[in-house]
């Protein structure tokens, strides 16, 4: 059986609520990513390494935090 990953959703967006970012705009604009890619994140693409490591840094995640956001178990897949 394989395991697939998913961004965990809800996780990411309290985390960038409790970072302070009340819109994607605004957090694509901390990140130097574009509101599109955030927004596609957010509900649900898996981002590339580069783009996650922007957004791990920009939330101050630490790496345990981050890897629970980004490899979310998608068990529904399992």
């Amino acid at each position: 059986m394989k395991t697939r990953y998913s961004v965990d959703t809800r996780a990411l967006k309290i985390a960038m609520a409790a970072a302070g970012f009340d819109t994607y705009t605004s957090f694509a604009a901390a990140t130097g990513i574009s509101d599109k890619t955030v927004s596609s994140i957010a509900r649900g693409k898996n981002p590339t390494y580069s783009v996650m490591c922007k957004m791990a840094n920009a939330l101050k995640l630490s790496p345990s935090q981050a890897g629970q956001i980004f490899f979310h178990d998608n068990l529904r897949i399992a």
